[in-house]
């Protein structure tokens, strides 16, 4: 079963795998540029997210 914040963690990926899609119909480099890097930092979020979740899980078992 996934957490909320797991959740929080899938839609950020999938926000980053739209924006490299919408990134590729881009003819201006700049735009394209910028798109690509906010993808980037939706996959940060999304890993510290993961990362988030994991600390928490590993307190619980102790």
């Amino acid at each position: 079963m996934q957490t909320p914040s797991t959740n929080k963690a899938t839609e950020y990926r999938q926000l980053a795998r739209d924006a490299r899609e919408r990134a590729a119909w881009l003819s201006m480099n700049d735009a394209r540029a910028q798109l690509t890097e906010v993808a980037q930092r939706l996959e940060t979020l999304a890993d510290a997210e993961d990362e988030r979740v994991r600390r928490g899980t590993e307190r619980r078992r102790f």
